[in-house]
């Protein structure tokens, strides 16, 4: 999924009207994947998805996802 100009600050305007990425899934019909088709109609979640964390890293998304973070740490300890 390339990033057309306009389309980065859509992106950015959605995740800076929340505390975390994690609020940003309050509704079903304003979900994450609901809110990136309307910008990337052609996005593929179980494609693009797994593409989008690698891109970001999963340390960033521990650090901005306390309840994502908890639940991966409880894994590490199993």
């Amino acid at each position: 999924m390339l990033m057309e100009p306009g389309k980065k600050s859509k992106v950015l305007k959605i995740r800076n009207q929340f505390n975390s990425p994690e609020e940003i899934d309050d509704n079903p019909n304003t979900s994450p994947s609901k809110r990136i088709l309307g910008i990337f109609p052609g996005y593929q979640k179980v494609f693009d998805g797994p593409l989008i964390v690698g891109k970001i890293g999963l340390q960033k998304i521990r650090d901005e996802c306390v309840h994502f973070n908890d639940w991966v740490t409880k894994l590490e300890t199993l």
